[in-house]
């Protein structure tokens, strides 16, 4: 008897999930099909270039951030410990900074972290 109730209110509570049609979006929110991110090529400090499609078969994070921007410059020590924590995993990390000089990306990570650079 105790546990019908708990029963019932988990069947009240599902069955009107289930018997719903599929989810749509609200109008005008486009929906993408789910596949592989579109590839790109991008200049490491050296001048190599690297494109998504190189890591395939890996995990990649990728990271946009400018040195003035205050949210990047706290984060970045945590990415810097996740590399070090994953350094025996499938992991590649492309941090992507287009609007800055050499000079003053590698002041930025030099200060906040230096195993990055």
């Amino acid at each position: 008897m105790r546990l019908l109730l708990p029963v019932l209110l988990a069947l009240l509570f599902t069955l009107p999930v289930c018997a719903s049609e599929t989810i749509k979006p609200p109008v005008g929110v486009r929906v993408y099909a789910i596949g592989p991110a579109p590839d790109f090529e991008l200049a490491d400090m050296d001048g190599n270039r690297d494109t998504l499609s190189s890591g395939r078969g890996q995990w990649i994070f990728l990271h946009f951030w400018a040195s003035w921007c205050g949210p990047c410059r706290k984060e970045m020590p945590a990415i810097q410990r996740m590399v070090r924590l994953m350094e025996n995993e499938a992991l590649k990390v492309q941090l992507v900074n287009t609007s800055e000089d050499d000079d003053t990306v590698f002041s930025f990570l030099g200060g906040v972290a230096p195993d990055m650079v």
